[in-house]
C-alpha cells in the first residue's frame, strides 16, 4: 500500500527488476617452503539491469487534492477551481486533474563493466615476524540510461509562467508565493516532467579508475597470543539512482522558471528545461576509505577471542536518504569512525560453544556541507519553500550520522545432543541488542531501540536428513527502521516498523 493510508491514492504501483550478473576469477598462489609466498589475481564482474515502474493515482486523489486545497471559509476547492479557470485555456477536459490511472511510467536500463587486478605477498622475517602488502587495481565504468512517460497533467504546470500572465505579475516576483496564489499548489504536484537521460549535457557514464593497497605487521607473541598492526585503503565506485527522484545536478540546472530566470544553465541553454524540474542527484561519486587497525587474536583450550581498534576514514562518502518516492545520493566531503570489536568463542564441554560479540562505534561527519535533515515547519532556508516534513539542505559537519549505534552487543550458544551414531539433536539461540540511535538527521526526537531473540531446533540424521524449526523476533520488538516523509500527506511521517514474530521450518537434504 504504497500510500500508507485506507484510501486509495495511489492505486498501483508496479515494478520490475531484471538484473543479469556474470562474474570470473582467476588465481595463482604460491606454496613455498621458504619465507616468500604470494598470492596474485584478476576479477571480472558484468552486471545489466532493467528496471520500470507504473505508478498510477487511485479512485480517491482526485477528491483528497480537493478537501486538501478547501477553503474553509469560503468551502471553495483551489485544486478543483484552477481546473474550471485553467482547462479552457490550455484544452484541459474538466475532470483530469488528478483523475484516477493518470501517472508516470518510468524506465532505467544499467550497464555495468568493471575488472580489478589484485596481489597478496608475505616475507617471514623471523619464525614469529611476518610483513604483508598488497594491491588492488580496479577499473570501473558504467553507463545508465533513464525515461519517463508522465501523464498527470497537473505535475506539468508551470504555475510561475501561468501565474505571472494570469495575473499580471512581473517576472521577477512571480516566483514568490505571497504575490502569486497558484505557487500553494505546487505541493500536489508529486510527478513533474522527468527529463531523460542521456541527452547534450548529461552524458549517463561514470568512468572510475583506483588503486588501493594494504600493509600489515603480525607478531606471533606466542602459541596463543598473536597481534597485528595494518593500514589499508579501500575504493567503492560511482553507485547510480534509480529512483523517481533521479535529477540533475544543480551545476547543470539553476531550479526556477525560464520566465524569471535567465536561461543561463547548461540544461536550458541545451533547450532542455521541462516544467517544475527540480536539482537533485542522478549518482554519487566515488568513495575513498583510509582504516588504521590494531589487533589481538588468542586462542586456547575452549577459548578463543579477537579484538580489534580501528580509525576508518571516508572520503567522499555515499550518503543515501530514502524519500517516500525514491532516494537522494550525495557525497560527505568527509565521515570518520573510531571503533572496537571484540568477537569471543567459549565450549566448556565439547558439545557446547558459546560466543558473545561487542562493539563501539563512534562515528562522525568531519565534512559535510551538502548533507541533507528531515526537518519541520517553517521554510528552507535555502530555497524559501514550504516545509513539512521535507529534507532540507543542511550543513552537517562535526554531527554523529544517524542509525549507528554507539554500542550492540551479540550473544549466542550451540548446543549438540548426541542421539547415537552419527544423529544429533543441534538447539541454537541467539539476543542481539543495540543502544539506542537516532533514526535520520534532523529529528532527535524519533530514536530507535532495537533487539532480536532468534531460536531453532535440528534433528541431523546419520543419512544427512536435516529437520529444522525456527523461530525470529521471539520477544516481538517494536521499533522503526526508517523514517520518511509521507507520500501525499504534508506533515505527517511514515516508517518502517520492525519484523513480527516469525515461525517456520526447514528440510534439508546433505549428500
Amino acid at each position: 500500500d504504497s500510500d500508507f493510508t485506507s484510501a486509495d491514492l495511489i492505486g498501483r504501483n508496479r515494478g520490475t527488476n531484471e538484473i543479469d550478473t556474470y562474474t570470473s576469477e582467476a588465481r595463482i598462489a604460491s606454496n613455498f617452503d621458504g619465507a616468500f609466498n604470494f598470492l596474485l589475481g584478476a576479477f571480472y564482474f558484468h552486471e545489466n539491469i532493467k528496471t520500470t515502474n507504473d505508478f498510477q493515482y487511485g479512485r480517491d486523489f482526485r477528491n483528497y487534492a480537493s478537501v486538501l486545497t478547501t477553503n474553509p471559509l469560503t468551502g471553495r476547492s483551489g485544486f478543483l477551481d484552477t481546473e474550471a479557470a485553467l482547462g479552457p485555456l490550455l484544452g484541459i477536459p474538466a475532470g483530469t486533474f488528478g483523475r484516477q490511472g493518470l501517472g508516470v511510467a518510468e524506465q532505467f536500463d544499467y550497464r555495468n563493466r568493471a575488472i580489478s587486478v589484485f596481489g597478496q605477498f608475505d616475507l617471514d622475517l623471523t619464525e614469529r615476524l611476518t610483513l604483508t602488502a598488497g594491491f588492488n587495481y580496479t577499473r570501473d565504468r558504467k553507463d545508465v540510461s533513464g525515461s519517463a512517460n508522465v501523464t498527470d497533467v497537473f505535475s506539468t504546470l508551470d504555475f510561475v509562467a501561468i501565474g505571472a500572465a494570469a495575473f499580471n505579475i512581473p517576472p521577477a516576483f512571480a516566483a514568490n508565493p505571497a504575490v502569486n496564489p497558484l505557487l500553494a499548489l505546487q505541493p500536489l504536484q508529486f510527478l513533474p516532467p522527468f527529463l531523460a537521460f542521456p541527452n547534450s549535457v548529461e552524458d549517463g557514464k561514470t568512468r572510475d579508475n583506483d588503486l588501493s593497497y594494504t600493509a600489515r605487521a603480525a607478531y606471533k607473541f606466542s602459541d596463543n597470543i598473536s597481534g597485528y598492526v595494518t593500514y589499508a585503503t579501500g575504493f567503492k565506485a560511482s553507485s547510480w539512482n534509480l529512483s523517481r527522484d533521479s535529477r540533475p545536478f544543480a551545476a547543470d540546472f539553476i531550479p526556477g522558471s525560464p520566465v524569471s530566470n535567465p536561461p543561463t544553465s547548461r540544461i536550458r541553454a541545451a533547450g532542455l528545461a521541462v516544467p517544475n524540474l527540480t536539482t537533485g542527484t542522478r549518482f554519487a561519486g566515488p568513495e575513498d576509505a583510509e582504516v588504521y587497525e590494531a589487533g589481538l587474536k588468542g586462542q586456547f583450550e575452549g577459548f578463543g577471542f579477537n579484538l580489534a581498534v580501528f580509525q576508518q576514514s571516508l572520503r567522499g562518502f555515499q550518503s543515501n536518504v530514502f524519500t517516500g518516492t525514491g532516494f537522494v545520493l550525495i557525497n560527505a566531503e568527509k565521515q570518520s569512525t573510531f571503533g572496537v570489536e571484540l568477537d569471543t568463542s567459549f565450549s566448556p564441554i565439547r558439545d557446547l560453544n558459546i560466543t558473545a560479540n561487542f562493539t563501539y562505534l563512534n562515528p562522525k561527519y568531519d565534512s559535510f556541507t551538502a548533507g541533507n535533515v528531515l526537518q519541520q515547519s517553517g521554510t528552507c532556508a535555502t530555497n524559501g519553500l514550504p516545509r513539512s516534513f521535507q529534507l532540507c539542505p543542511t550543513d552537517l559537519s562535526g554531527q554523529r550520522p544517524a542509525g549507528i549505534p554507539e554500542f550492540s552487543i551479540a550473544v549466542g550458544s550451540t548446543y549438540t545432543q548426541r542421539l547415537g551414531g552419527d544423529t544429533r539433536l543441534i538447539w541454537h539461540v541467539d539476543y542481539s541488542q543495540e543502544s539506542p540511535v537516532q533514526i535520520i538527521e534532523g529529528l532527535p526526537g524519533f530514536r530507535r531501540n532495537f533487539e532480536t531473540l532468534n531460536a531453532s531446533l535440528t534433528l541431523a540424521l546419520s543419512n544427512g536428513l536435516e529437520v529444522t524449526a525456527w523461530g525470529r523476533n521471539l520477544t516481538q520488538p517494536v521499533f522503526l527502521s526508517t523514517l520518511f516523509p509521507s507520500v501525499a500527506q504534508a506533515g505527517s511521517l511514515s516508517g518502517y516498523p520492525s519484523g513480527p514474530r516469525t515461525y517456520g521450518g526447514l528440510v534439508r537434504y546433505r549428500f
